[in-house]
């Protein structure tokens, strides 16, 4: 199947940005194959929660929809003091205290609390957030599998 052409001037559709992806997409369904499927993407749990941001974000910022709001950068649309990736301008993932927060769908959140990989993401004023995950340190999820799901969801809901 040959990739859609896309303009480097206009944003390009999420199918296309998987699509140049060596992988198949994430689905909300597959967690083990996910697991299996970090292949050249495999990011040490022992490397710092920084490092693994950095690393993740780097490969996702290949993508021109993609755009990255550091400690540096100044925004009035930032959401707290965290390091965020955004898909058209919407937050997708974050770093948050060094932990991964990624936005996706709420039966999918429900599956990793229930499985015990993260929880409900809490603004800090005692607001649970349904659609946000915050991955959980010891997880052995896959954190740049996560962010492209949470990437195809935010970028889905435009």
């Amino acid at each position: 199947m040959a990739a859609a052409k896309v303009s480097p001037l206009t944003p390009a559709p999420i199918t296309a940005i998987l699509m140049r992806r060596s992988q198949p997409p994430p689905t909300i369904l597959g967690d083990e194959a996910m697991d299996r499927r970090r292949g050249g993407h495999l990011m040490s749990p022992a490397s710092s929660p920084e490092e693994r941001y950095s690393t993740m974000a780097d490969e996702l910022l290949r993508n021109h929809a993609v755009t990255r709001l550091s400690k540096e950068t100044q925004s009035k649309k930032k959401f707290g003091k965290s390091d965020e990736l955004r898909v058209d301008d919407r937050i997708f993932a974050k770093l948050v205290r060094g932990n991964l927060v990624v936005k996706i769908p709420r039966d999918r959140v429900d599956a990793l609390v229930t499985s015990g990989d993260g929880e409900r993401f809490d603004t800090g004023g005692g607001r649970v957030m349904k659609e946000w995950l915050k991955l959980n340190p010891g997880s052995s999820r896959d954190w740049l599998a996560l962010a492209t799901e949470a990437m195809g969801f935010v970028a889905s809901k435009r």
